[in-house]
């Protein structure tokens, strides 16, 4: 038996690791000695080989990166509605009334203090004044009114008795005028758990509070950054999926219940195409190098995990609403070109939007930022005070993009910080006779998180 001492060593040099071989080892067999030393060469040129195609696909894959994906109209800026739109009727409170409604409530008061908090005949009183308070503007009575009311009627008609829906509908209303954000949440959340949060069988009505509890949440994701989110987003994520798979994806599923709920999904999905990478990157920037016990590393795995697969989801959950429209659906049509459009695959959109244009032409006559007419671009909350605006005159190119933006009427610096925003947005672009064209609009936006 021979032994052949190969004598390799490992360098640690500035530049790497490196061979260190002496070819004089092998003089006892010159065919391992030829061998062996073929066999770097061509290492070495597969390693070059590999880090070249390394190179390509991280050039390939960052070509169009996550945050590169049109902003969501609604995340950074809204649309202003006319002021003839926007302005809700003001309700002229009444010194007498409000005098008197005081007086009422006083009495509704000694009343349980005789009876018991629990006497049943005082929820229609309690019901009675919030209905009282909410007509003369007084939300914050109105609040607290409702909130004695429906803990009456829980605890003598039980949690679903028609009735306390009613009250919580008007109690929602109440809140949503006074712009408590948090507690309208709560109550919105209560309402849909009643309801059986998504998990038992899809009425109208459990629907419409699905699709009101999944705006609420989707506007909450509008504000601020979504640091030490992840688990709420992540929550939200697998929520949409399973109500909507339950909606549109069983043998007994309806084109009522799924067209609301995709589209809610839809919405989420968009959201997190856009500001997951960044968030991501920002999050490792931020703890770089990395601590010992990164902060739920598993957390911004998925999130990544689900952005790349939302053009799938999305893509899937159109083609589902396309099978259960019975005919062709000018609203679905416009969702689906609209998906292909903003994820940049140009030739399949324009072929769709043709389609629409050849069915219904009014449906185009005019560009707007997508995405479109799902729900989630303006809160149900009435807003205190104004956010800072500015009126902007621009065009929308054939290929959905800004230019020559104008300020009209520019407050302080917001004019700039919209122009910004703007420039992130896609538009579904105009068409006359079945062709693109570049058209011009005039159009208010308010900034969302000034």
């Amino acid at each position: 038996m021979i032994i052949i001492n190969l004598n390799v060593q490992i360098k640690y040099l500035n530049s790497g690791p490196t061979l260190d071989v002496n070819p004089h080892r092998f003089d006892c067999c010159p065919l391992m000695r030829a061998f062996f030393l073929r066999y770097i060469d061509a290492m070495r040129a597969f390693n070059v080989q590999v880090i070249f195609a390394g190179l390509i696909a991280s050039l390939c894959s960052s070509a169009v990166p996550a945050a590169d994906i049109p902003a969501p109209i609604g995340l950074d800026i809204r649309p202003v509605a006319s002021s003839s739109e926007a302005a809700n009727p003001s309700v002229a409170i009444d010194a007498a009334e409000l005098s008197a409604l005081r007086v009422a409530v006083s009495q509704a008061e000694a009343k349980q203090a005789k009876l018991g908090p629990y006497d049943p005949t005082l929820a229609n009183v309690w019901l009675s004044l919030a209905n009282r308070a909410l007509a003369l503007g007084d939300e914050a009575q109105a609040g607290a009114l409702f909130q004695r009311s429906i803990h009456n009627l829980r605890l003598n008609e039980g949690l679903t008795s028609p009735i306390q829906i009613d009250a919580l509908d008007n109690w929602i209303e109440s809140l949503r005028r006074s712009g408590d954000n948090t507690a309208l949440g709560n109550i919105l959340t209560y309402r849909y758990r009643l309801a059986g949060f998504g998990a038992e069988t899809w009425t109208r009505e459990r629907v419409a509070y699905a699709v009101d509890f999944l705006d609420h949440k989707l506007y909450e994701l509008t504000q601020g950054n979504w640091l030490n989110r992840e688990r709420e987003i992540l929550w939200l994520l697998e929520h949409v999926s399973n109500a909507t798979d339950k909606a549109c994806f069983q043998p007994t599923s309806s084109i009522e219940w799924c067209r609301p709920l995709a589209k809610r999904h839809l919405a989420t999905l968009y959201f997190v195409e856009h500001r997951v990478t960044p968030f991501v990157e920002d999050q490792r920037e931020l703890y770089f190098p990395p601590p010992r016990n990164f902060r739920d590393p598993s957390e911004a795995y998925r999130l990544e995990y689900e952005e790349s697969r939302a053009i799938r989801e999305g893509s899937r959950l159109l083609q589902r609403l396309e099978e259960l429209a019975e005919s062709k659906d000018v609203e679905i049509a416009l969702l689906h070109a609209d998906w292909q459009w903003i994820h940049g695959r140009n030739i399949d959109a324009i072929r769709r939007y043709q389609s629409i244009w050849a069915q219904e032409p009014e449906a185009l006559l005019e560009p707007v930022p997508l995405p479109w007419g799902l729900g989630a671009s303006t809160s149900t909350i009435v807003e205190k005070g104004e956010k800072p605006s500015a009126l902007l005159s621009y065009k929308v190119s054939v290929f959905g993009k800004t230019r020559n933006t104008v300020e009209l009427d520019a407050e302080d610096s917001s004019g700039q910080r919209v122009r910004k925003a703007l420039r992130k947005l896609k538009f579904r672009p105009a068409f006359v006779d079945g062709e693109r064209i570049e058209s011009e609009q005039t159009q208010r936006f308010e900034l969302l998180d000034p």
